[in-house]
């Protein structure tokens, strides 16, 4: 994976949004956070849209509408950008954007390098001067590493945030497994290693899954000029 360095200070981190399906509530919440802390960067972590309508699984007919689901993300980066005026904005890849690519490749491979279908297009990220980060780029908050979770393999098990250190053996933040969790450890050099999920920013009960510990939240992270930091999770 390739990693860039996000020179900022104070970062408001939001996973797992699933537009049209967030939570109204949480996601108002977890913004009034960001102004409230002067936030400088916003990272859209993964799964801000849901892409319900083409997706590879069974779905429900009544929710199949992939107009409606590009609109209201749409509208929300709009409104997103017109909060924070002068925030730098990163949309991070997840799984649930990576259906667009295997759908096109799938079903529509002559369309699939068409610029007007990327997802840069479709959501309108040059108007609103929002940053894309594909799935393959750790950001890097100092010292701290930022995925969404699927590029790391099996991570959502009990203890999402110890699995996470398995893989990452890094300071660590993760969305994807809609559960909030943080993990501490010291090597045996002395080292200290923290990894985190950050919950997610969607309703609670979905048609594949409405009895889980799924938990809304989002994560405020400080960053000093060395590279330390402090994530502050929040359960909203």
């Amino acid at each position: 994976m390739t990693k860039k360095r996000v020179n900022q200070q104070r970062v408001l981190i939001l996973s797992d949004l699933h537009f049209p399906f967030h939570n109204y509530q949480a996601v108002k919440q977890a913004l009034e956070l960001g102004k409230e802390n002067k936030v400088n960067t916003i990272i859209l972590n993964g799964d801000t849209i849901d892409f319900h309508a083409i997706s590879r699984f069974v779905k429900n007919p009544k929710e199949r509408n992939l107009q409606r689901e590009i609109e209201e993300t749409k509208l929300f980066l709009y409104s997103l950008r017109k909060q924070f005026p002068k925030a730098e904005i990163i949309f991070k890849e997840g799984n649930h954007e990576a259906r667009l690519t295997t759908y096109l490749w799938t079903r529509a491979e002559e369309f699939s390098d068409l610029p007007e279908l990327s997802l840069q297009s479709l959501l309108h990220f040059k108007p609103n001067g929002i940053r894309f980060s594909e799935k393959n780029e750790v950001l890097r908050l100092g010292k701290l590493s930022v995925i969404h979770g699927h590029e790391a393999g099996g991570i959502c098990t009990v203890y999402p945030a110890r699995s996470l250190f398995l893989t990452a053996n890094t300071d660590a933040i993760a969305g994807h497994c809609h559960r909030q969790s943080s993990f501490v450890k010291r090597t045996i050099k002395g080292e200290i290693i923290k990894t985190y999920t950050t919950g997610c920013l969607c309703e609670l009960k979905a048609d594949f899954s409405t009895h889980n510990d799924w938990m809304n939240g989002c994560a405020l992270v400080t960053v000093e000029g060395n590279g330390d930091f402090d994530v502050d999770l929040r359960t909203l």
